[in-house]
C-alpha cells in the first residue's frame, strides 16, 4: 500500500502493486506500507486507487511465482505439519488466533499432503501440473488449505480465491468484517462489491503505465514516462503466456468462480482467451 493525507493505493497481489507503489512514491509524498494491506481506518475522503489483471492470468502468475519458490500461498500449502503446529501456537500464544480456531485450523489441514503440492510447483512449463493446482485450490477440500481466513468463509470453495483477495481489499474494511460471512455465491461476492467497494480509480495490469499515467494526471502529477519491459519486476514471475495453461474445463472454472472480478472490472472471457 502507498499512502498519504489525501490519495492510497491499494496492493493487489501479483498485480504490478509493486512497480505502481514505487512509481508513486518517486512523485508523490507519502509513504509504503508494508505488504498487502487493508484499508482498516476507511477511507477518510481520500482518493483510491487500485490494480487488477486478467483473472486468468493472475492465477497463472500466481502459481508460477510459487514455482520459484516464492509467494506466501507456496509456503502456506508446502510447509511441513511440524511447521503449522508451530505457527499456529505461536499465534495462539501471541493472541492473534483463538483456541477454537487454531484446533479447526488444524483439524483442516491433517490431510494436507506437503510433498504433493512441491510436486505441484515442480515447473512453471507444466500446464498440467498448473491444472491439477488450480482445480485444487478452486474446490473443495484443498481450498480450505488456502490463507488469510479463506477458510473460514462460507466463500470458501465456492467463490475463486482472487475474488476474495478483491473483496478483503477493495471494500470498506467495516462492512467486510461484518459482512464477510453473507457472502456465499458468486452473485454475493458482486452484489458486496458494488455496495461495499471503496477503490475510485482502478489501473489494469494490462496496460499499467498508461493507467498509471492518467492516474498521476487525475492528481495533477503528471509526467510522460517510458513503460519499462516488465513492470513490477521485483516480484516477476517466469513462465509462457497465460493461455496455454488452460484448457476449456480449467478456463471455465476462474470464469465460474471469479465472475465477480469479470464483471466488475470488464475481462470479457472472449478477449482474454485470445
Amino acid at each position: 500500500m502507498f499512502i498519504n493525507d489525501d490519495f492510497v493505493f491499494l496492493h493487489l497481489q501479483k498485480a504490478a502493486g509493486t512497480f505502481v507503489a514505487d512509481r508513486l512514491s518517486q512523485r508523490l509524498p507519502g509513504t509504503i506500507r508494508d505488504g498487502h494491506t487493508c484499508l482498516h481506518e476507511g477511507k477518510r475522503g481520500r482518493i483510491v486507487a487500485a490494480a487488477i489483471r486478467d483473472p486468468w492470468d493472475w492465477y497463472v502468475s500466481l502459481w508460477a511465482y510459487g514455482c520459484m519458490g516464492e509467494g506466501g500461498l507456496r509456503g502456506r500449502l508446502t510447509s511441513s505439519q511440524h511447521q503449522v503446529r508451530r505457527r499456529v501456537l505461536g499465534d495462539v500464544l501471541s493472541g492473534r488466533m483463538r483456541p477454537k480456531d487454531a484446533i479447526a485450523h488444524l483439524r483442516r489441514d491433517n490431510d494436507r499432503d506437503p510433498a504433493a503440492w512441491c510436486d505441484l510447483y515442480a515447473s512453471a512449463e507444466d500446464a498440467d501440473r498448473f491444472r491439477t493446482w488450480l482445480r485444487a485450490i478452486l474446490n473443495l477440500p484443498a481450498a480450505c488449505y488456502l490463507p488469510e481466513g479463506y477458510p473460514d468463509l462460507p466463500m470458501c470453495g465456492r467463490v475463486g480465491f482472487m475474488t476474495f483477495r478483491v473483496l478483503r481489499l477493495f471494500t470498506d474494511w467495516a462492512a467486510w468484517k461484518a459482512g464477510a460471512l453473507t457472502v456465499r455465491t458468486p452473485d454475493d461476492a458482486l452484489a458486496f462489491y458494488y455496495r461495499h467497494g471503496i477503490v475510485d480509480h482502478i489501473l489494469k495490469t494490462e496496460r499499467i503505465a498508461e493507467d498509471l499515467e492518467r492516474l498521476l494526471a487525475k492528481l495533477d502529477r503528471s509526467e510522460k514516462f517510458e513503460a519499462p519491459a516488465a513492470p513490477a519486476k521485483s516480484n516477476r514471475s517466469r513462465r509462457r503466456p497465460h493461455m496455454d495453461y488452460y484448457d476449456p474445463d480449467t478456463f471455465a472454472l476462474v470464469q465460474e468462480k471469479d465472475r465477480m472480478v469479470i464483471e466488475a472490472f470488464g475481462y470479457a472471457p472472449s478477449e482474454c482467451a485470445r
